[in-house]
């Protein structure tokens, strides 16, 4: 658990200094537990966020060094506990960060109904078969996962997302709406996210800032554990300037949220120059978090369509052309999940 704690640490602050301290940890476990397939996904995750950080560094050969580790201990488990949840989930991350995508679908299909699969990782079946263009396929898994997984942050944005774009915006609001009503029970803080970024993947902003305000009003204002915590919740509701939310990110992961959600209003008010260059920054910042995800799904889409999503008028000011090359600059092609 401490090297789970670690390991999350690692992802969010990318710092190589904590580097060896989450290494030491979950191979400590692995050593102790070899039949312990968790302790496996566990020690495989810590190697591939040291070898994204080694990448964003430069480091080459040290990030080649971790990802061999983490895809040799996925080969090894899958071959030892081919019916353990736990080892497809470790060759389906390996995958996924390689880039394979369709060998990572494989082994997220093949594991979801074994034992000891982590479950959050289904979440990523429908993001991975919407990237390869497959929106029917993925909104049929979304919609059939259990209740746990509806309750997630991810769902209503994976819903919206696909519902609009196969059934329109209005079915895709109404939608989200539904998943609102029946999921009224949930933490005040799992509700204010979606508020905000359903309206703005519509793209209507103010009504982001609307529905943000309303969660407020419902459920009171969402807990601030650090000073940045606070400056997104005045952004959500249109209080603070796009630079002040910056200024207030001491750490990666803040970062991270910070770029997504300006790149998402932007996306939502039809700049989408500006919105593909904060989703940009994110995808040249590593992977392994969920707003990492988030920007790189919608980057690519807007990759493959300048004019996507067509519910939201173009403005003719959208002329940013954001750097797309950073897989060249920051790690060696097949890297980015």
């Amino acid at each position: 658990m401490l090297g789970l704690a670690l390991t999350v640490d690692l992802a969010d602050s990318f710092d190589p200094r904590q580097i060896g301290q989450a290494t030491a940890h979950v191979s400590a476990a692995w050593t102790q537990m070899p039949e312990n397939c968790r302790a496996g996904l566990i020690y495989v995750m810590a190697h591939l966020a040291a070898a994204d950080i080694q990448g964003f560094q430069g480091a080459a050969l040290d990030r080649r060094s971790h990802l061999d580790e983490a895809r040799d201990t996925a080969r090894r488990m899958l071959t030892k506990h081919p019916e353990d949840g736990n080892a497809h989930a470790a060759a389906a991350w390996v995958a996924l960060v390689e880039e394979r995508w369709e060998d990572g679908l494989d082994h997220l299909r093949a594991g979801v109904d074994k034992p000891g699969f982590w479950a959050p990782a289904r979440l990523t079946i429908p993001r991975v078969l919407y990237r390869l263009g497959r929106y029917d396929e993925a909104l049929s898994e979304l919609e059939a996962m259990p209740k746990g997984l509806r309750a997630a942050e991810e769902w209503p944005w994976l819903c919206v997302l696909l519902t609009a774009e196969l059934r329109g915006t209005e079915t895709a609001e109404q939608a989200y709406l539904r998943w609102r009503e029946e999921h009224q029970q949930l933490p005040p803080r799992s509700l204010y996210a979606p508020a905000f970024e359903v309206y703005c993947l519509l793209g209507r902003a103010n009504e982001a800032e609307r529905a943000s305000r309303e969660r407020i009003r419902e459920y009171g204002p969402p807990p601030a554990h650090s000073p940045f915590d606070a400056a997104l919740g005045q952004y959500r509701l249109g209080e603070l300037t796009e630079d002040a939310l910056l200024a207030a990110t001491t750490i990666r992961a803040e970062r991270l949220d910070a770029r997504y959600y300006i790149g998402l209003r932007s996306l939502a008010k039809g700049d989408r120059g500006a919105a593909m260059e904060q989703f940009s920054a994110n995808a040249r910042s590593g992977t392994l978090t969920a707003q990492f995800s988030k920007s790189e799904t919608l980057l690519r889409r807007l990759q493959q369509d300048p004019s996507w999503p067509p519910w939201i008028p173009v403005r003719e000011e959208s002329t940013t052309q954001p750097d797309t090359s950073h897989h060249e600059n920051t790690r060696q092609t097949g890297d980015s999940l």
